[in-house]
């Protein structure tokens, strides 16, 4: 017996809504670190290290999407 539905489901994809707060979520989990380092330096390279993390997760997510 063969069934004519998919057995698949459609991708989630992200709304632009949802992409466009990823950067504030970002400067706020920035924020909400930051007191745990003492220099401005290594809070500043947190951030880089945010920051890079969030552009790979971009780029993974485009390249599932094409």
């Amino acid at each position: 017996m063969k069934f004519s539905q998919h057995t698949t489901s459609a991708p989630i994809e992200p709304s632009l809504n949802v992409i466009g707060t990823w950067v504030t979520r970002l400067h706020q989990l920035h924020q909400q670190c930051s007191p745990r380092f003492a220099r401005p330096e290594t809070r500043q390279h947190m951030l880089l290290y945010l920051q890079a993390n969030l552009k790979e997760a971009a780029a993974t997510l485009q390249a599932y999407l094409n």
